[in-house]
């Protein structure tokens, strides 16, 4: 299935090769003693343009460690239209290359990787879904910007795609046309890929609806992940295992098997992880699909300002600005329908609203087979 990791950060815990940096930020007081120092990442770029991030610290108790960053899929296949799903294996091509491109070399931090002994920061796992042309994934997209609602976190709509808990530290999501991302200069194929190969690219793009997650360090240090039981609390799980003996709460991390740790992505079905969210975060309503007797729930100004929309009259222009918006939030918090876009069901320029669950169930992209005849995924 083309579900892929599309970013990882984090640290891997062993680094005993020579030091190396992009300069330094320091500060010293005035007679020029240094007070502290900090260097800076190093930018490797590879053979597709693409740059990764590592640098090499030093903790407060004297041990060397690697941090890194970047776009894995980009920096070994020149594109992220589809690629590897396996977060261990991508880190594993991407560092021995990374080591030669600096000319250092540490076998301990190779085998840590391949331990998994490595704490995530960061990682990003996208999915694309078709739709059948490019003019339908933009007015999928398009059609379908009024009727998304999440559990918790804030909808901005903006003319590239959906996002939800857009500067959220611990969880964000977005949804956007990927046949229109690729077209942009920074976003296309790089430009070391053959020409034909990046019309390939292009043209499978051209169809795809894209969601997106990124997990951040604080939800990955809270939470633990199983195929059977979807996403738990660290506290939750211990409760539900309590054969586990946590002698101190500072240890919890290595009682429990928390989504910070690369180990414990070996045995995650990404699939069912990327469903799972969606089903946790996402929700969408058709338009066409409200019941009747909803509406009528809704307070009695609030009411008449639906009414209003129903039969195609834009209440902006017959309401105050704060009583639109506030109507507004009432009849999206209840209808999950927002009205100041147009009634798809009276407009012919809104195309029905076709339905989240159908594409996904019915229309996952799996990766194609031309991709690994001309050696356009890395594993």
């Amino acid at each position: 299935m083309s579900i892929m990791v599309d970013w990882l950060s984090g640290s891997i815990p062993v680094y005993t090769g020579k030091d190396f940096f992009d300069g330094m930020i320091a500060e010293v007081d005035r007679e020029g003693t240094p007070i502290w120092h900090s260097y800076k990442t190093a930018p490797i770029r590879g053979s597709h343009s693409s740059s990764f991030y590592l640098t090499c610290q030093t903790t407060r108790h004297g041990v060397k460690q690697l941090r890194f960053s970047g776009n894995p899929a980009k920096f070994i296949q020149g594109h992220n239209c589809f690629g590897p799903s396996d977060p261990q294996l991508l880190l594993s091509i991407v560092l021995p290359d990374l080591f030669r491109r600096l000319g250092v070399w540490c076998d301990e931090s190779i085998a840590s990787v391949k331990m998994g002994n490595v704490r995530l920061s960061r990682i990003d796992v996208t999915g694309s879904f078709e739709t059948g042309s490019y003019q339908s994934a933009a007015d999928w997209l398009h059609s379908a910007k009024g009727y998304f609602s999440t559990s918790h976190q804030k909808i901005s709509v903006e003319d590239e795609g959906v996002y939800f808990g857009k500067h959220s530290r611990r969880r964000s999501g977005k949804i956007y046309h990927k046949g229109s991302e690729i077209l942009k200069p920074k976003h296309g194929p790089s430009l070391s890929i053959s020409e034909k190969h990046r019309e390939l690219l292009k043209q499978w793009a051209s169809d795809k609806i894209r969601i997106e997650f990124c997990l951040r360090s604080n939800y990955l240090n809270e939470f633990t992940y199983s195929n059977e039981k979807g996403f738990q609390k660290k506290t939750q799980y211990l409760l539900e295992n309590p054969n586990i003996k946590l002698l101190d709460s500072r240890y919890i991390d290595q009682a429990v098997p928390g989504l910070e740790w690369l180990y414990n992505w070996k045995n995650i079905d990404l699939n069912l992880m990327h469903r799972k969210l969606i089903e946790e975060k996402i929700y969408i309503s058709e338009g066409a699909m409200y019941a009747e007797k909803t509406k009528y729930n809704l307070p009695i100004a609030a009411f008449r300002t639906f009414q209003m929309w129903e039969q195609g009259l834009d209440p902006r222009g017959h309401l105050k600005k704060a009583t639109f918006y506030r109507h507004k939030k009432q009849i999206k918090d209840i209808l999950a329908i927002d009205i100041s876009l147009p009634n798809p069901n009276l407009n012919p320029d809104f195309a029905p609203v076709i339905p989240l669950v159908r594409i996904i169930e019915a229309s996952t992209v799996p990766i194609p087979e031309w991709a690994y005849q001309n050696q356009l995924i890395a594993a």
